[in-house]
């Protein structure tokens, strides 16, 4: 499914966006959450991500003699 919507002409691609942001925009109204970004920044406060390199593992793990490896 994937594969077929990307292989689909520009123009069918920018139509099919075209309508899901009016869609969605008539939703957001609809909803009256337009505009409220300051409201909810006061009360809602993510958490940070981190995306730094994992440390390596100061000691390794025993071999299991009975696994089998």
């Amino acid at each position: 499914f994937k594969r077929r919507m990307w292989d689909l002409p520009a123009d069918v691609r920018d139509a099919i966006a075209a309508d899901l942001e009016k869609t969605f925009a008539f939703l957001f109204e609809q909803l009256r959450v337009t505009g409220t970004r300051a409201v909810a920044d006061r009360y809602v406060q993510p958490p940070l991500q981190s995306h730094a390199q994992p440390r390596p593992v100061a000691v390794a793990a025993p071999d299991d003699l009975e696994a089998g490896e």
